[in-house]
C-alpha cells in the first residue's frame, strides 16, 4: 500500500494561486465553496478540487511518496495494550496475521489486520455524568494511557475538542511529510473523571520511498 504526500504537492500547487482554491462546480453538479489554503473544510473527502488548465505550470512534477509500514503486533503487544487500557484479561484471542481481540466482557481491545493494522478499545459501562476534565487534564491522561499502551506519539499535534456534554475526545494529528494527514490519527475519548471510553489507532508508521 502507498500512501502519496499528496497533501504537500497540493499545498505547493495552491500556494502558486495566491492562498487558496477557486470555489466551482463538479461532474455532478455539487457547488464547492472556495478553500482557504490551509483549510481542511468540513471533510476531506466531501470534494476534490482541480486546477483549471494552464494554471500551476510552474509547480513541481514530482513528490515524495510513502508507504504505510506495519510494526511488529504479536500477542504479547496486545496484552500490553489491553492491560494500559484496564480490559481484565491476558488471553488473546485470534491468530497473528489476522486479527487478534482480548475482552473481559466490559471492555475490549480489538486489532484488525488491514493495510494499516488498525486497533480499538470499547467500554460498554461507559459513565453517565458530564466530562469533567479540561484541556490539559485530558490530554495529559491520553498521553498516560497511549504510553503504557505503546503507541508512539511522536510528531503528532494533539488537537482537544468536547464531543459533547459527556465525552471529550483527543487526537493526536501525525505528519507526513512535514503536513498533518487527518484519517491517520490517534483517538482518545474520554468521560467522567477521566475515564477512557473509546480510543482507536493504527499500528504502522509511514516509510518514504522516495521520489
Amino acid at each position: 500500500m502507498r500512501l502519496l504526500a499528496v497533501g504537500a504537492v497540493a499545498a505547493l500547487l495552491v500556494a502558486g494561486l495566491g492562498g487558496c482554491t477557486k470555489a466551482g462546480t463538479d461532474a455532478t453538479g455539487r457547488v464547492h465553496p472556495k478553500l482557504p489554503l490551509g483549510s481542511l473544510g468540513s471533510s476531506p473527502t466531501a470534494a476534490d478540487y482541480r486546477l483549471a488548465p494552464g494554471a500551476g505550470q510552474d509547480a513541481p512534477t514530482r513528490a515524495e511518496a510513502y508507504r504505510m509500514a506495519p510494526d511488529k503486533v504479536d500477542r504479547d503487544r496486545v496484552k500490553k495494550m489491553a492491560a494500559a487500557f484496564g480490559v481484565k484479561s491476558d488471553t488473546v484471542e485470534g491468530t497473528e496475521g489476522h486479527d487478534f481481540v482480548v475482552a473481559d466482557g466490559t471492555t475490549n481491545v480489538g486489532v484488525i489486520w488491514n493495510g494499516l493494522v488498525s486497533w480499538t478499545f470499547g467500554r460498554t459501562d461507559k459513565p453517565r455524568g458530564p466530562v469533567n476534565l479540561s484541556s490539559a487534564d485530558a490530554e495529559a491522561k491520553a498521553r498516560f494511557v497511549l504510553a503504557h499502551a505503546g503507541i508512539d506519539l511522536d510528531g503528532t499535534t494533539a488537537k482537544v475538542g468536547a464531543d459533547n456534554g459527556s465525552t471529550m475526545s483527543v487526537n493526536f494529528i501525525p505528519t507526513v511529510g512535514g503536513l498533518p494527514v487527518l484519517g491517520l490519527q490517534t483517538t482518545v475519548s474520554l468521560g467522567e473523571n477521566g475515564v477512557v471510553t473509546y480510543a482507536a489507532g493504527y499500528l504502522s508508521q509511514p516509510e518514504s520511498l522516495g521520489n
